[in-house]
């Protein structure tokens, strides 16, 4: 009989797939009131193709909108319209894993081709990513590596090892997670939230051993007073420790020289105290650049009009390397700080349909969930 009566020429937008289950007959039903009215109805499974962004993943909504319209028949001949009571059902209990699902109809009644006015309606299935999953597991692990990079500029200059292989070795970290990150997201051919997010915790690492190995080259140009010259910032590292083992072991720490000074003195103070008699041996020996003994002090004594000289050039150096030590203490966090601000501030709002979806579906509405019952007698009530 269905056969026999005239069906809606139907056509949905975006369609790939339509798989329709048949076991003992065909799902479908067919029925009529005693008013006349004809209701038809057929279980489906769709495959429906929707084009996404991913450029705010992972916090990106995606709106897929589906279409439905007449194939052949002109608005004249066939109007598609909404039910009134329940134009669109959505099962309340429904639920994804890493989505929030939600259904806005949009307020649409016909397109127009080339061959005339057809009867349209449309419906947009809106994916909202939840992102909890990601803020364990990617952003919060990056914020504890950016954090232990920051934890070297609380380790003293001369103690070179540690604060190199704690940098190095975060960066290597956070490297292979961001390795790890790329595998199991969207490919694209631009960058994703998640990129900038990754990219921008890997620059503050790399400048944290950036930093660290400037503060060491500084404290290395102090350490040069051992050799009584006067040495750049630029003076090549290795030439200085072959001809100078002392300073190889006051820059590295350890030596023979340790056991004379003593175990409990560290390698900064060592270096500091050689500054202090260095100093004093500058202004006592002011103007002979050749003789590097110590002047006694019954000489110092008596010449007390001679005008105090200004600080050593390894005296600026240590105290450049200070200033440079607790400008990053402060500059690193702040910054970081800041890009949270605006990295949040951004992309939680980024998220927008697109244009030409914006205005249909303000003017649409959200239909209401079913939910579903049992009667007393056992059969279900929608």
């Amino acid at each position: 009989m269905v056969h026999q009566v005239w069906l809606p020429d139907t056509f949905i937008h975006g369609i790939q797939e339509i798989y329709k289950p048949e076991i003992l007959m065909k799902p479908q039903t067919f029925g009529m009131n005693d008013k006349g009215r004809i209701k038809f109805t057929m279980f489906g499974v769709f495959t429906l193709s929707c084009s996404m962004t991913f450029h705010n993943f992972p916090m990106d909504i995606q709106y897929c909108p589906v279409y439905l319209e007449s194939w052949r028949l002109t608005e004249d001949s066939q109007t598609l319209v909404w039910a009134r009571k329940r134009p669109i059902g959505v099962q309340k209990a429904y639920s994804l894993d890493q989505f929030t699902f939600s259904v806005r109809v949009l307020d649409i009644h016909h397109v127009e081709y080339s061959t005339g006015n057809f009867s349209q309606l449309g419906v947009v299935l809106i994916f909202s990513r939840k992102l909890p999953f990601y803020l364990l597991q990617i952003y919060f692990p990056t914020v504890l590596f950016v954090i232990i990079s920051w934890l070297t500029f609380i380790i003293p200059p001369s103690y070179a090892q540690g604060r190199i292989i704690l940098t190095i070795t975060t960066m290597l970290t956070l490297a292979a997670l961001f390795s790890l990150v790329g595998v199991h997201s969207p490919s694209t051919s631009y960058l994703k939230a998640v990129d900038v997010w990754m990219f921008v915790c890997l620059a503050f690492v790399f400048a944290a051993v950036v930093d660290c190995l400037v503060d060491i080259r500084l404290l290395f140009v102090v350490s040069q007073s051992y050799k009584r010259q006067k040495l750049g910032f630029l003076t090549p590292v290795s030439v200085a420790l072959v001809e100078n083992r002392r300073v190889f072991a006051d820059f590295f720490g350890g030596g023979d020289e340790d056991e004379q000074v003593g175990a409990s003195t560290a390698p900064s103070d060592r270096v500091r105290s050689i500054l202090r008699s260095r100093s004093s041996e500058q202004r006592s020996t002011a103007g002979l650049g050749v003789n590097f003994a110590a002047e006694p002090a019954a000489d110092v004594a008596q010449a007390p009009s001679e005008p105090q000289q200004p600080e050593s050039q390894e005296e600026r150096w240590h105290h450049r390397a200070d200033v440079f030590e607790s400008m990053s203490i402060v500059l690193y966090p702040a910054a970081f700080l800041l890009f949270n601000v605006c990295y949040w501030a951004y992309y939680l709002t980024a998220a927008r349909p697109p244009e030409e979806l914006a205005e249909l579906m303000r003017r649409g509405f959200t239909p209401k969930p079913i939910v579903q019952s049992y009667l007393h007698d056992g059969s279900l009530e929608a």
